[in-house]
């Protein structure tokens, strides 16, 4: 298990949306959804503005615990299980621009959070993640990959939200799709994979994938752009977070019957999520402004 360091990119004369750091000499230009946007030419600028308009965001710094600090000012910081060592070999980064991007190792690494409250009761909502594929093959035998996922620990799949690489999509698709699912009780309410042959980059390629749900439809965007998808399953795709009632968030696998399934082997620097439907353009600035792939190196 190792860390990477990240370089983030200096912004300057830019449009940044609402996140991670306070800064004095911005000004208000406009919002949507509850969220202010700036401009960020000041002299202070070099990186994003705390508004605190997410629930939940994770840049993969680590603790001396060994659990990932949330920084969106809403304390919901997620705790090493099962066998993510406490405290070893973690690196704690606290200058900015540097973040950190956490490699899963596939194995046992996963992240969890229990206190679910005021995550899982909306109609609409956005979730990020950026992510680093490290080896070229998706594990079919475990159902994929899963990167985020909310579930019944117990179940597993019965009350489930999930963002996933798929190596064995529909019989009509490319093989290594990301995917998304909403499970309420024992339904489907929705199951949809991208289109485009191998979405999934297995060549050391950063990638932000991200879930939208405006209370219509859940769509999906790559890299900031909306992308072709395909249901296999939708008897409900207004669903969101309000129709499922979870114990456990986790970041790099799925919990099923109490049992860890679909590890995810790979990087991920970012998992954000929000409570409204970003629109396209606020999602192509949140993949401008938080992206890592700017000299991306090893400590």
């Amino acid at each position: 298990m190792m860390h990477r360091i990240i370089l983030a990119i200096v912004l300057t004369a830019t449009v940044g949306m609402a996140a991670i750091n306070y800064y004095d000499d911005v000004t208000l230009i406009g919002t949507e959804g509850g969220v202010s946007y700036y401009d960020l030419s000041g002299g202070g600028a070099s990186g994003w503005v705390d508004t605190n308009v997410y629930l939940i965001y994770h840049n993969m710094n680590t603790n001396a615990a060994g659990g990932l600090d949330d920084i969106s000012g809403n304390t919901r910081d997620m705790v090493p299980s099962p066998s993510v060592a406490a405290g070893a070999s973690q690196f704690v980064v606290t200058n900015d621009p540097e973040k950190v991007a956490f490699t899963f190792d596939g194995v046992d690494d996963v992240f969890d959070l229990t206190t679910l409250t005021g995550l899982t009761n909306a109609t609409a909502g956005t979730i990020h993640a950026w992510v680093n594929r490290q080896d070229a093959i998706l594990d079919s035998a475990q159902d994929g990959e899963y990167l985020v996922n909310y579930c019944v620990k117990a179940s597993g799949i019965q009350r489930q939200l999930s963002l996933f690489e798929d190596p064995t999509p529909p019989s009509s698709l490319a093989t290594n799709t990301f995917a998304g699912a909403l499970h309420a009780g024992n339904s489907i309410k929705w199951q949809f994979n991208t289109v485009a042959s191998d979405t999934v980059k297995t060549n050391d390629t950063w990638q932000l994938v991200t879930i939208v749900q405006n209370g219509t439809i859940p769509v999906m965007y790559l890299d900031g752009v909306l992308e072709p998808i395909e249901f296999s399953q939708f008897a409900d795709i207004t669903a969101w977070t309000d129709q499922i009632s979870p114990d456990i968030l986790t970041l790099g696998g799925w919990w099923y019957a109490n049992t860890l399934y679909a590890k995810y082997d790979g990087d991920m620097a970012v998992f954000a999520q929000l409570d409204y439907a970003q629109s396209s353009n606020s999602v192509y600035e949140f993949w401008q402004n938080t992206n890592p792939t700017n000299n991306v190196r090893i400590r």
